[in-house]
């Protein structure tokens, strides 16, 4: 550091996995991930200097104060220099590269991480859909399928817009195009992309969560396989009848049902399907 200028210290603290990313942070992920970077190397390094809010420190110098400052003894070469809030800092390559070494995990697979909390004055934060209904889910994860196929910006907006609403408000099927259109005009790309990019991790997480009813891509009991191109109100209706045994008067009440006591009751089912069949291929 310079003479005469006080030292300060820096804590560098990198997250290590998807789950100790803020929203503030999943939204830097989701913004940069949308930019097409080249490798794993250059994303984590992004994210280094986003997250902790350090940046390259640059000074011009005239040539009379470049002598001036050889004369005294200060340095001419501010490599290694970097500004923290009002504050020059001193970081070592080394330093740097450890700690977006450890970042490079956000270039995988995602992983379960909290949601936004707030989206064009709108609010969500059911994270891991404990509160969620089995219908808010289905009307989610039709829109997110549908954008992931088309990259429509509506469909992604509907996606966000099946889940957030105002507070104590509860689902409605109007209430999805009305803030589909608020979303679409009030909100960033990033942090649309961000709700995305939390669903992802989600479904991820409720594979291995449920893993007897998305065994092998496809659930025993006729959901249909997530990311292929079945029909969604066939896999929809092939779930409640599932679940109902053919009652179709009760399906109103599983789509109010949290999506978890559905996805468990299914989750078993299949879990003894597949025990029938792995025993049926024994004894044949």
């Amino acid at each position: 550091m310079e003479k005469n200028r006080k030292k300060t210290g820096i804590d560098l603290r990198a997250p290590s996995g998807w789950g100790e990313l803020t929203a503030e942070q999943t939204v830097t992920v989701a913004g940069l991930l949308g930019e097409g970077l080249s490798s794993a190397e250059e994303l984590a390094l992004l994210c280094f200097f986003r997250f902790t809010g350090v940046s390259f420190y640059r000074r011009n110098m005239t040539n009379y104060e470049l002598r001036q400052r050889q004369k005294t003894g200060l340095r001419t070469d501010f490599s290694g220099l970097y500004r923290y809030k009002k504050y020059i800092v001193e970081i070592d390559d080394d330093t740097i590269f450890a700690f977006a070494e450890k970042l490079k995990f956000l270039a995988d697979v995602p992983g379960l991480m909290a949601c936004q909390n707030t989206i064009a004055g709108l609010h969500f934060s059911d994270s891991e859909l404990w509160q969620t209904t089995f219908e808010e889910y289905c009307m989610a994860d039709r829109y997110y399928r549908a954008y992931s196929k088309m990259k429509d910006e509506n469909h992604l907006c509907a996606m966000i817009a099946a889940l957030y609403r105002n507070k104590k408000e509860a689902y409605r099927d109007e209430l999805v195009e009305k803030n589909t259109k608020r979303i679409l005009r009030k909100s960033q790309p990033e942090q649309r992309q961000a709700v995305f990019l939390w669903w992802t991790g989600l479904k991820v997480w409720i594979r291995e969560k449920y893993p007897d009813l998305f065994s092998g891509g496809k659930n025993t009991v006729e959901f249909g396989n997530t990311e292929s191109d079945d029909d969604d109100s066939e896999s929809i209706m092939n779930m409640l009848y599932s679940i109902t045994e053919g009652k179709a008067h009760e399906n109103r009440q599983v789509f109010k049902t949290s999506v978890h006591e559905v996805l468990h009751a299914l989750n078993t089912k299949a879990k003894n399907i597949n025990e029938m069949n792995s025993k049926f291929k024994k004894n044949n």
